[in-house]
């Protein structure tokens, strides 16, 4: 019995013995094998097999919003305010002085739907669908006043303002034309029919190019605006919603076909469109620079870039809350009208310091300057007009002169021709509807007794500084054939003319000059304000004039109210300040032999103190387009100076990077790489997991391998190294590498002997168990 117990015992503690061991087999086992796979190393070749990498979304800039009552259909921005075709709620009037925070709409509603605005001057012109065209006056935009109305028997749905003329897309009748000479008693309506609806109108020299929804471009010679000739036509593969003319092409948003690009160079016989497809369909575009921005419905704002305009490339988007129906570029902001969102305020470009000039050398000092398109036309002194192509800001390239026997001082482009300030030779105007080869003189009106300094063109009428002769009015409703000019007497010598609404502000040496030009024919009486040094140039920006005076620097003067000017705020340059340009929140001054001068006006009563530019030789004039300004630099030339960047929007790319690998313990000369790109690239980092920092911000090139060498010697494990791209938006891409170090493969190594223990002890057990049951028989 006592035997039989003791059997049993053991037998138990046979049975027990087996399970431990059959337990560490089932669950150490299989993970001993799992980790034997760590020893199998990977060839060097297919360690460095490169991943493939899908390209990233768009990264989203700031919108700041700004909700109206009505959906926001239309968008026109003017100095410090954005005035919004607001539908059922007729105008909305939003300050814009802090684009980041727009403030609260004021409103003055109309009968109809407010579909679209233009301003000029003191007035918005509505496109007010049933109601036609409504115009307000706004000469204090926190007030605006009743709307008054000139029904156009059609549906006002686009409007553009040229001169004395309103051009209204009238839907089914076609393009509406008014004579708004007197904004407070518009005209009857003269129409000219379309095939299709017309929804979009734009107004350069003497066409009206007409975005006609089924019928595609629409293009109406307005030369003689009471009596438009007959329509020519270019249909799209879309429906044509908006348009927006820039040089010798017309860009058209064409619904479900997105943008579509038509060369215009012959407006009588334009080219078949070229395409560029869009996520939404579009409704609205607006071209600044190298860049064409559309209005696309749900999907935002669309930006194409369009250095090629022949080959648009596929758009970046910015989405918006709302609908996006129209859009408006200034300055270093897109301002969109959203629909039920209201105004949507779109960050597009950072102002940066400006950079080293780029030159086109000119026959003789280059005086004044006009960009029109993809070209600049710079009036040379004795050489004569110099036509110089900017496609590519970065390499202008100078075509050709056309001389003038004068000695040229300022040039303004309107449609086909070039009208030049001739200082002693008067008014001359070129033939430029072929712009690589310019001329021949279309007309030039010969030594009049004035000096010719300055000009601005508005409608039919050229308006000249006219030296100590005031201001000279020609009527150039036939550039071919102008007759002698009307004069406006000036205290002083006028020097520069920018014209704005009914209004002419004459840069008059010791002052500013306003003078009513409401009747072109009859200039009312100058008012003066004036001003310390010399004025040398004027530009107008909402309710303010912008006053280039000598020695003085920036001179800024409310003229809010025309009739009554306010006193000038000055902010001063190291030099001679002569003519100004102003873009968004920036004014820039030719300042002589210091160049360019940049000064922040986002508060136009405080004007901060300018950076500078040099240039080589004389600033006498500068104008901006995209991101760049270009100075009219004397005996230079031409200098073209990049202001600002583009949003970037999209992410450093990874093109290619190291495959995850393993080595074996004790590797040696083991790296890592990544390669990306960027426009704009700046630095990279490298971390390693639960370490940190392993390599510090560095910077990197675009398409060129960053490699990093592993130290030697690191014990076995995985180690993840990830690598940061950044460029100079701070945009990123990241991507996260493993190596596994794993035991050496030769030998046996401790797992194999831990499993070969296990099968040892098993048939251990089993041989034991045999000689107990042999020994109890």
């Amino acid at each position: 019995m006592k035997k039989f117990k003791i059997k049993l015992k053991n037998n138990g503690k046979m049975k027990f013995s087996l399970i431990i061991i059959f337990t560490m087999a089932l669950f150490i086992i299989p993970n001993v094998f799992i980790g034997t796979q760590k020893n199998i190393k990977i060839s060097d070749e297919e360690n460095f097999i490169n991943k493939v990498y899908l390209p990233p979304t768009p990264k989203y800039s700031s919108v700041y919003y700004e909700d109206t009552t009505g959906d926001a259909n239309g968008v026109y921005v003017d100095g410090n305010y954005a005035y919004i075709a607001a539908g059922s709620s007729g105008l909305a009037v939003i300050d814009i002085s802090d684009p980041t925070n727009p403030g609260t709409p004021i409103y003055e509603n109309t009968t109809g739907t407010a579909e679209d605005i233009y301003v000029s001057g003191n007035y918005a012109y509505i496109a007010d669908g049933t109601s036609g065209l409504a115009v307000i006056d706004i000469s204090n935009p926190v007030s605006p006043g009743t709307p008054i109305y000139e029904d156009t028997d059609g549906y006002g749905y686009d409007i553009y303002v040229s001169g004395d003329y309103a051009y209204l897309a009238d839907f089914d009748l076609g393009l509406a034309i008014m004579d708004i000479s007197d904004p407070t008693n518009p005209d009857l309506p003269v129409h000219e029919d379309t095939s299709g609806s017309a929804t979009g109108v734009y107004v350069d020299g003497d066409y009206a190019y007409v975005a006609d929804a089924g019928s595609g471009l629409a293009v109406i010679n307005i030369s003689n605006p009471n009596s438009p000739e007959a329509v020519i036509y270019e249909d799209t593969t879309g429906s044509a919603i908006g348009v927006y003319v820039d040089g010798n092409y017309a860009y058209l948003a064409d619904s479900s076909s997105g943008l579509a690009v038509i060369d215009i160079s012959e407006p009588t016989n334009p080219e078949t469109p070229v395409y560029e497809a869009s996520n939404y369909d579009t409704y609205d575009v607006c071209v600044d620079g190298d860049y064409a921005y559309v209005a696309s419905g749900e999907s935002g704002l669309a930006v194409f870039n369009i250095s090629d305009p022949t080959n648009p490339v596929t758009p970046l988007y910015e989405e918006t809350s709302g609908n996006a129906n129209s859009v408006f570029i200034s300055g270093n902001y897109a301002f969109v009208a959203d629909g039920e969102s209201g105004l949507a305020v779109i960050d597009i470009s950072n102002p940066i310091n400006p950079e080293t000039p780029i030159f086109e050398d000119t026959d003789d000092a280059a005086f004044g300057l006009c960009l029109r398109g993809d070209y600049a036309y710079v009036s040379s002194g004795n050489a004569g007009l110099a036509v110089i192509d900017i496609s590519n800001p970065n390499d202008p390239d100078l075509l050709g002169y056309v001389d003038t026997d004068g000695r040229q001082r300022d040039v303004y482009v309107s449609g086909d021709y070039a009208y030049v300030a001739d200082f002693d030779q008067g008014l001359v105007v070129i033939d430029i509807s072929d712009p690589t080869n310019p001329g021949p003189l279309a007309y030039i009106t010969g030594p009049l007794g004035h000096d010719a300094n300055g000009i601005c063109i508005s409608g039919d009428y050229a308006y000249v500084a006219a030296g100590s002769s005031g201001l000279a009015i020609y009527d150039i409703s036939n550039p071919i054939s102008i007759g002698g000019p009307l004069y406006q007497d000036t205290s002083a010598y006028s020097g520069d003319v920018y014209i704005s609404g009914d209004y002419a502000y004459v840069a008059d040496y010791n002052s500013l000059a306003i003078i009513d030009i409401s009747n072109p024919t009859s200039p009312g009486t100058p008012i003066y304000e004036p001003v310390t040094g010399a004025a040398r140039g004027v530009y107008v920006s909402g309710d303010y004039a912008y006053v280039g005076c000598s020695d003085s620097g920036l001179a800024v003067i409310d003229i809010s109210n025309p009739t009554n000017p306010g006193t000038p705020v000055y902010e001063p340059v190291t030099d001679y300040a002569r003519r100004v340009y102003v873009s968004g929140d920036y004014a820039y001054i030719a300042s002589s032999y210091d160049g360019l001068a940049v000064f922040d006006i986002s508060d136009p009563t405080d004007p901060e103190t300018p950076i500078y530019e040099n240039t080589s030789n004389e600033a006498f004039d500068v104008e901006v387009k995209g991101d760049y300004a270009y100075v009219a630099d004397g005996g230079a030339g031409l200098a073209v100076i990049k202001i600002r960047n583009r949003v970037d929007m999209i992410d450093p790319i990874i093109t290619a990077a190291t495959s995850d690998f393993s080595v074996d313990l004790g590797y040696t000369g083991v790296n890592i790489s990544w390669t990306a790109t960027d426009t704009n690239p700046d630095t990279y980092t490298i971390q390693l997991e639960g370490t940190g920092t392993v390599v510090s911000p560095t910077l990197w090139s675009s398409g060129t391998a960053v490699t990093y060498d592993v130290p030697d010697g690191l014990t076995a494990g995985e180690y993840n190294y990830t690598i940061s791209f950044s460029d100079d938006a701070d945009n990123l891409a990241t991507d996260t590498i493993t190596m596994t170090v794993v035991e050496p493969g030769g030998g046996i190594p401790f797992s194999n002997f831990f499993i070969v223990f296990l099968i040892i002890g098993i048939i251990s057990l089993v041989i034991v168990q045999k000689r107990k049951k042999s020994n109890s028989i």
